[in-house]
């Protein structure tokens, strides 16, 4: 008798096997740099010390590739943020932008859930998206520390941010970050996390350039 149960698909990837796992094992390590530099800059206790965040890189499309090892609901929403922002801000991405989102009608877990996005260009396109979350410790409100028990609904919680361009084409906006902290209780917290997250997301980038130059970007792509 012939075995009739069905057997599983494999895996093949688009490249050799050798190739492929070079850059998987490439990609985990930008990701382990990419957390380690957010860990690094940041002196927030909510980041250093509760490890209350995650960082993650996704392609263009915003489907994930790779993700870290910490709070793994903070990645949860990664593709629906970036859809959003490819809906919202549309073709004006440029080389160098760094956005902040917190909005959960936007794909954000709540409003303390401060997601920073920054694309990655390759020959003029979007060939992929670097992000991270950290839960700030205080983004306004009425309750110290943006827990609002007894708000009926979300206007009565914290500010919500539908993609602030904090950083535009490789420059620090320094009104729009000013803005951003002015709500917090805690702004040098705030102001910590925010730096490591954009620093983290500069790290990220050059990374994924090195990476693009070696191999080439059909390689990288595939």
């Amino acid at each position: 008798m012939t075995d009739k149960r069905p057997t599983s698909v494999r895996f093949t990837p688009r490249t050799d096997p050798t190739t492929f796992e070079v850059l998987r094992h490439r990609l985990w390590q930008i990701n382990d740099e990419q957390g380690k530099t957010l860990l690094n800059m940041s002196g927030s206790q909510i980041a250093t010390e509760a490890n209350d965040f995650n960082v993650g890189i996704s392609d263009e499309k915003g489907n994930l590739i790779v993700v870290g090892p910490y709070i793994l609901v903070q990645m949860a929403p990664l593709t629906t943020l970036i859809q959003s922002i490819i809906r919202v801000i549309g073709d004006n991405v440029h080389d160098g932008d760094v956005f902040l989102c917190n909005d959960p009608w936007y794909g954000a877990v709540h409003q303390n859930d401060v997601c920073v996005l920054a694309p990655f260009f390759r020959d003029g396109k979007i060939a992929a998206w670097t992000a991270s979350v950290v839960h700030q410790v205080d983004v306004g409100g009425g309750m110290p520390g943006s827990w609002c028990q007894d708000a009926t609904d979300t206007y009565q919680e914290a500010p919500r941010y539908r993609f602030l361009r904090v950083v535009s084409r490789g420059v620090l906006q320094e009104e729009v970050v000013d803005t951003y902290l002015t709500n917090s209780r805690t702004p040098d917290l705030l102001n910590l996390d925010l730096r490591a997250q954009i620093g983290s997301a500069k790290a990220t980038v050059k990374r994924l350039g090195e990476l693009f130059d070696r191999y080439g970007s059909e390689v990288v792509k595939a």
